[in-house]
């Protein structure tokens, strides 16, 4: 068996035991204006073509790394600007991709297309989880809720737990992500 990195077992951890709720799918919707000499942060956003991520950095250098995650396949990936030394590459078990992007006041990111509509979305900037203020969705550029950044855009089927079943009813409301 593999070892876990402490970043992916705490990612995991937090989706067994706190009750993460999706971000409601409309928030991706729409392309963001982005100007990369005045922003600093990441934009996430989908459209026909799927999902598009894109890192700004108007005050001097930053380094964004992290993974998108499903418990699906990323079926296509597509890089946007990377230079020498960036890199975004789809895992063995084709369910991630990890990003690593150097942007100084230009734009770079990459565009992923997912076979189901679930995704978990990681953002780190310098070595720090990157503020939920700084990652903007969609075309209204609205603040996450969360980083990690959990998209789940299928059609939710009522479950019934049983009384008293915290767990259960909990654990509906996140996907469950499978490295």
């Amino acid at each position: 068996m593999k070892a876990c990195s402490p970043l992916l077992l705490a990612l995991l951890l937090s989706l067994v035991t706190s009750p993460l709720q999706a971000v409601p799918e409309r928030l991706f919707d729409g392309t963001p204006q982005v100007d990369p000499a005045a922003d600093n942060a990441a934009f996430v956003w989908r459209d026909s073509k799927g999902f598009h991520v894109r890192f700004t950095s108007s005050k001097g250098s930053s380094r964004y790394h992290g993974k998108v995650c499903s418990p699906g396949r990323v079926v296509k990936l597509d890089f946007v600007t990377l230079r020498r030394q960036e890199s975004a590459t789809i895992s063995p078990t084709q369910h991630c991709v990890s990003f690593n992007a150097n942007v100084a006041g230009s734009l770079d990111g990459f565009d992923f297309h997912l076979d189901q509509p679930v995704a978990s979305i990681e953002i780190w900037r310098d070595g720090r989880v990157l503020q939920r203020s700084k990652i903007k969705l969609g075309g209204r550029g609205v603040p996450s809720p969360g980083n990690p950044i959990i998209f789940d855009a299928r059609r939710k089927k009522k479950r019934i737990a049983p009384a008293g079943d915290q767990a259960t009813q909990a654990s509906a409301e996140v996907p469950t992500i499978e490295r």
